[in-house]
């Protein structure tokens, strides 16, 4: 279930994340409603003789020995959230998604920042049985709720009956679970097994399960309506405290958390409170951020950084700049052309928008030629990332060859836009900030030269989302956060052409159905890799997303008084519940900016896991 989350999802977004529950164990088998369906509990559950047990102690530490518990985490997001509900309708919509999920969406296991290997989570240990199917997991039994109630196998039970429940109104949980999970059983009060239906060459990552408090949800009709503006119940060590419509959100530190004496835990989640203000623009963001408003800024516009990251502060070494080099995956980027559009079911049409995006030009004049241009619609580790994939090349030529083919001969406007029994080549590009504009106005200008009229709509993130949701848009920009492995289903498959799935352009076929059950079953990893080199092969000429460009990097600015760990961030990029408030260092600081005097700098680019050559 871990790969459900990370890909999120909107791109979301940090790789990346997790999901489950079924019934009680009798000796006879009986039937539990689920909703609209009902489940066999397996009956007589116990363990294996001889199961060994496996779990990690000795990973590489990653936190800062010297970080120190208090102080707030200053950040922002561009809009209030359309719900605290964790599932369901609107519940991926926002940046305020990756916070609600950061302490709520805890797993069974967990992957260390730099390595990548399983840690314990809400489980202690794990093991995996010869049929690639079945896992037993070992319950913490220290682990307790926010609300001070401990988490038992009762309640990855009650998640299994949750997730597939009609009653959450999110189909592709419901699909999930219904085409991967074969039983969820609890063998005692801290011991659960999980069954796949099919042999798993991922099985830690596809069954991996997030709880939810039974004593906390009552699943209804009514629970979409009655939760939406619930705070959750989590397993981390910050909940949802204090809001203020339209202005902020606050999530406060759980009193007496049970991870504060586990040595896992240590020196991470060190804020007493992370604040969240509604910041409606990146350019109001970056105001704020400089009067010392917000902690950290990370600096999506890249002529920002080149242009208006020298002021005094950063001068006088109050605030850290740095370019720093990372690995990690980008995930699924760029403009999605949404196939069931009247004017965007032709697929020549969609090849030649392709063929129209100038990246050398972008990459040159705007990206100061710090990017890399995005050629695989799954930009993933290897080996699932094809090397030789090549995205659509800049060809002004054959874009109108291929509109001419399409039947866009008519008479055109008098700008010049091409027609097709009387109706002009429109195409509307929504996005939700303006600073995809100007990147957007190069590849305008590419449109007008073969006859499209290409537009483009910003809309404020509430509507964005909605649109999403409904699959109102015609063509849009998005991006989803980057994970280790492809995740062909929730974007691709026939099963998602729906509304609230991440089938952005509604686009499937049988050849990438059958193709994506290969992937996610096949214990061959050679024609794992096959499979997703076929899709990306059959993404790519079907035309259905133009890929953008990806950065080896990461730019941060950050308040001196801000400390992570070395390096400050992860070998995938930045973590905050690895970073601390040093108030030593704030009194520092404030002496500092009283009497005028500055700090040494740090140097502006760095590598701190030796990346590049």
């Amino acid at each position: 279930m871990r790969k459900l989350v990370k890909s999120g999802l909107f791109g979301l977004f940090r790789l990346i994340l997790k999901q489950s529950s079924l019934a009680a164990i009798l000796f006879l088998s009986i039937f539990f409603s689920l909703g609209d369906g009902v489940m066999l509990a397996k009956a007589g559950v116990v363990l294996p003789e001889n199961i060994k047990w496996v779990t990690n102690k000795d990973y590489p530490e990653f936190v800062d020995p010297k970080a120190k518990r208090g102080g707030t985490l200053l950040d922002s997001i561009s809009t209030y959230p359309l719900t605290f509900r964790l599932y369901g309708p609107n519940a991926n919509a926002g940046g305020f998604v990756s916070y609600k999920r950061r302490w709520a969406f805890w797993g069974l296991t967990a992957l260390h920042p730099n390595t990548r290997e399983f840690m314990p989570e809400l489980a202690t240990h794990w093991a995996v049985m010869p049929d690639s199917k079945t896992v037993y997991y070992k319950l913490d039994p220290a682990a307790r709720w926010s609300d001070g109630k401990p988490i038992t196998a009762d309640d990855y039970l009650f998640a299994f009956e949750f997730y597939k429940s009609k009653h959450i109104q999110a189909p592709y949980y419901n699909q999930y679970f219904d085409d991967h999970y074969e039983s969820l059983d609890k063998i005692d009060a801290h011991t659960i097994r999980i069954v796949a239906k099919k042999p798993s060459w991922r099985i830690l990552f596809e069954m991996d399960v997030t709880p939810l408090p039974r004593h906390a949800i009552k699943l209804d009709e009514n629970w979409v309506k009655k939760y939406n503006w619930k705070p959750n119940v989590v397993p981390g060590p910050y909940a949802l405290k204090k809001v203020k419509r339209g202005k902020y959100l606050e999530f406060h530190r759980v009193k007496n958390w049970w991870g504060d004496q586990k040595k896992r835990y240590q020196g991470r989640f060190n804020f007493d409170k992370v604040r969240l203000n509604i910041v409606r623009t990146t350019e109001i963001e970056f105001e704020l951020f400089k009067k010392g408003r917000q902690n950290i800024y990370g600096v999506g516009d890249i002529t920002r950084w080149m242009k208006q990251t020298e002021f005094a502060s950063i001068q006088k070494g109050y605030i850290h700049k740095q370019q720093i080099f990372i690995q990690s995956p980008t995930g699924v980027n760029g403009i999605f052309l949404n196939v069931q559009d009247p004017l965007l079911k032709e697929k020549k049409v969609r090849q030649a928008l392709m063929h129209l995006f100038n990246f050398k030009m972008i990459n040159k004049k705007l990206l100061y030629n710090l990017s890399i241009r995005l050629h695989n619609f799954f930009d993933v580790f290897p080996p699932y990332r094809n090397p030789i994939q090549k995205a659509w090349p800049y060809d002004l030529r054959l874009s109108n060859r291929l509109l001419d083919e399409a039947g866009w001969t008519g008479a055109r406007t008098n700008e010049g836009i091409r027609t097709k029994n009387g109706q002009p080549l429109q195409i509307t590009v929504s996005i939700g900030t303006k600073d995809w504009t100007k990147y957007l106005a190069v590849m305008r200008e590419s449109a007008l030269k073969a006859g499209i009229d290409l537009r483009v709509k910003i809309l404020d993130g509430a509507a964005l989302f909605k649109a999403w949701g409904e699959k109102s848009h015609q063509a849009t920009v998005l991006r989803f956060g980057g994970s280790a492995f492809p995740s062909p289903r929730q974007f691709l498959h026939t099963d998602n052409i729906k509304k609230n799935t991440n089938n952005m352009s509604q686009f499937g076929t049988a050849e990438i159905d059958r193709l994506i059950e290969i992937y996610e079953y096949n214990l061959d990893e050679k024609k794992r890799i096959e499979a997703v080199f076929q899709i990306e092969q059959i993404v790519k000429e079907s035309a259905i997303v133009l890929p953008f460009w990806k950065y080896d990097h990461t730019r941060l600015l950050w308040w001196r008084h801000i400390k992570g760990p070395k390096g400050f961030v992860t070998k995938y990029g930045l973590d905050i519940d690895l970073l601390w408030f040093d108030q030593k260092e704030a009194q520092k600081l404030k002496s500092y900016q009283k009497s005028d005097e500055s700090f040494p700098r740090l140097p502006n680019v760095v590598d701190p896991f030796k990346l590049t050559p």
